[in-house]
């Protein structure tokens, strides 16, 4: 793990990134040189700024290795699966950011249909890069990760001292073994690890539940609490009706990036009578049952 500061001098820990290669193309001199600076800004990851001269047969040629390559688009739509197809066509396909300049929906999907994996509006902002780039050099090496140790506590009644013991594992594992752990409240009406803990959340699971916003590192990081004892706390909501906005996709995609970044993750899933009875939906359970799988002895 890494600590990484945003423009507004917001602290955040991320895994450790690998260097990225970076292609600056199309648009012109000023467009280019404009893109150049603010990646100029980028502490991290680490960048290496190729030749934005570079075509893709030159950067295949010489071996450049190019890992990235942001393309600045220009003003006619139709010509934007041109600019991207030299790029794309390349083996293996480096990831593509389009550079656009209108904030509108429909350029941005435009764009992505275009070939586009991330789309960034001119002028660059340097948090939404430094996020882009993050994201990116995650995907790239997350295959190499090493996994942590999951563990799922669960109950068919309440009141049986699964919260209880989850508290104490968890800090019996941070004790012993001096690693990163992190506690996942999938109790999601009661949210009783935060009460055992004895600490007031100022943010929940339920803050991850945006469907219009992709869940990383950066996005997951700033949702966790911090106890005094080093363990995270990713809790349940404060309120019973944002429980409802939590999807099974919305956990499991959040349990997923938080294996490849923990040491161990215990997690304290909802009761299965309380969860059909919360969500009033009962088919939410399938999906549920496919994460809380028993700890192999």
């Amino acid at each position: 793990m890494q600590t990484i500061t945003t423009q507004d001098g917001v602290s955040l820990n991320v895994m450790r990134l690998n260097t990225l290669k970076i292609v600056v193309a199309g648009g012109n001199d000023a467009e280019r040189a404009a893109v150049r600076t603010a990646l100029a800004e980028i502490t991290e990851p680490k960048l290496e700024i190729a030749d934005p001269s570079a075509s893709p047969s030159a950067s295949s040629a010489n071996g450049a290795g190019t890992e990235v390559v942001m393309m600045v688009l220009g003003d006619e739509p139709e010509g934007w699966p041109t600019q991207l197809r030299d790029w794309a066509g390349r083996e293996p396909r480096p990831p593509l950011v389009a550079l656009i300049s209108s904030h509108s929906a429909e350029t941005v999907r435009m764009a992505l249909r275009a070939g586009a994996e991330e789309v960034l509006v001119l002028p660059v902002d340097s948090n939404e890069l430094t996020r882009c780039l993050v994201k990116i050099s995650e995907t790239h090496q997350g295959a190499g990760l090493s996994r942590s140790t999951t563990l799922s506590l669960v109950s068919v009644a309440g009141g049986v001292g699964v919260s209880s013991l989850t508290a104490a594992l968890a800090f019996a594992i941070r004790r012993l073994t001096n690693k990163q752990v992190a506690l996942v409240d999938l109790g999601l009406q009661c949210a009783a690890l935060a009460a055992i803990l004895d600490i007031e959340p100022e943010h929940s699971i339920s803050e991850l539940a945006d469907p219009t916003s992709a869940i990383d590192s950066i996005r997951l990081e700033s949702v966790l609490c911090k106890h005094d004892s080093g363990l995270q706390l990713l809790a349940a909501p404060k309120r019973i009706e944002e429980a409802e906005m939590i999807s099974a996709a919305t956990v499991a995609t959040t349990l997923k990036l938080m294996d490849e970044l923990l040491d161990h993750l215990p997690r304290n899933p909802v009761k299965w009578a309380v969860s059909a009875s919360s969500f009033g939906k009962p088919s939410i359970l399938a999906p549920f049952a496919a994460l809380l799988k028993r700890p192999e002895t």
